[in-house]
């Protein structure tokens, strides 16, 4: 015979607990760094803003849509990610490098120039 569970043995299991969005409890937030994990990207040089532990996400507050960009190195012989010399590896959302007319334009031009 089945035994059946009634929904009152487990009361916190099914509740869902609204995360407050600070630094605190984000996975971004480098406690050792005191900073933000999201880099700013201007004029090509990487930044990353300065936070308290209960600040609010300043990329909220400002409007910034964070995009996940992922880099790794890749073994040429193996194709799995390595520590050692290899393959640069970029993977990216589409959009990313703007508008894609624009960079079949600029790639084109870079191209004619190898």
């Amino acid at each position: 015979m089945e035994e059946k569970r009634s929904q009152g043995c487990y009361p916190n299991i099914m509740k869902k607990k609204k995360i407050d969005p600070i630094c605190n409890n984000c996975r971004l937030y480098r406690r050792e760094k005191g900073d933000c994990g999201v880099a700013v990207l201007v004029d090509g040089k990487k930044y990353h803003l300065p936070v308290f532990p209960g600040d609010k996400c300043h990329m909220d507050a400002l409007g910034i849509e964070v995009k996940e960009v992922r880099f790794w190195v890749e073994d040429p012989r193996t194709g799995k990610p390595t520590s050692g010399d290899g393959k640069v590896k970029i993977e990216y959302p589409e959009g990313f490098f703007g508008d894609q007319e624009v960079n079949d334009r600029i790639y084109g031009d870079l191209e004619g120039l190898l």
